[in-house]
């Protein structure tokens, strides 16, 4: 009975432990940074405004990363007009590092 009491303790103290999953708008904000590299060759979104747009983030995979989509409903351009109008950024995120990779 004390090995079984101890067990449960051990397990609730343990339950929501580690780190927390990226939100929608850190997943967003993620993805507008890549975006922003691919665009204008910086991070700070310095050649374009993005207006609208939402972003999902998956539950955390076996291997510490999270699956996460941003979709951008407009791009416009800051002083030049930009070849895109929207678009769709996929990404993963290192769940230790905060690391992002676009795939």
């Amino acid at each position: 009975m004390k090995r079984l009491l101890i067990m449960a303790i051990a397990g609730v103290s343990l339950t929501g432990c580690g780190k927390p999953a990226p939100t929608r708008d850190e997943a967003f904000q993620m993805a507008k940074q890549e975006m922003s590299m691919a665009l204008c060759g910086d991070r700070s979104a310095s050649c374009f405004i993005a207006e609208g747009g939402s972003s999902k983030v998956s539950e955390k995979k076996n291997d510490n990363t999270y699956n996460a989509s941003a979709t951008f409903n407009s791009l416009k351009g800051k002083g030049k007009d930009l070849d895109y109008s929207g678009g769709v950024v996929f990404l993963e995120i290192d769940d230790e590092t905060k690391a992002v990779y676009v795939k």
